[in-house]
């Protein structure tokens, strides 16, 4: 059974993205499938090894911003939304080691023509609550 590799961007949603990650992991440890993972953009984030990707038969790409996809070469690729990942993480496993199709973004509001909700957010102390708010307003929208 050959090796996926999951690179898993955040962006502006990191605790998304780590849960996006363990969810993941779990998944392919239930089914005994070898995977790789990489979190990008976290302080200290754990680079994919030359060996992994060597050795990988496919690579998925979930979340956005850069996910450093010039290192996979020829490998197929699928991708997939974070929000996909939380929702139904066996589903995205399933599409992306079966190479039928590229796992579909749905979330990605820039490409269906959704519209942009700009909200601001603010703590009286400047602490936590600010960001709490932020991510809270983004998994609802």
């Amino acid at each position: 059974m050959a090796q996926l590799l999951a690179v898993v961007g955040g962006g502006d949603l990191s605790t998304h993205a780590v849960l996006a990650l363990e969810a993941l992991r779990k998944a392919a440890n239930r089914r005994n499938q070898p995977i790789a993972l990489e979190l990008r953009g976290a302080p200290g984030g754990n680079p994919l090894p030359e060996s992994a990707i060597r050795e990988a038969g496919a690579v998925l790409l979930v979340g956005s911003g850069d996910l450093g996809e010039g290192r996979f070469g020829a490998l197929r690729r699928a991708r997939a939304a974070i929000e996909d990942v939380l929702t139904d993480v066996n589903s995205v496993l399933d599409r992306a080691l079966s190479g039928t199709d590229e796992v579909p973004a749905q979330a990605s509001g820039a490409q269906t023509g959704a519209k942009r909700i700009v909200a601001i957010t603010s703590c009286p102390t400047g602490i936590a609550h600010t960001f709490m708010a932020a991510e809270g307003i983004q998994a609802a929208a």
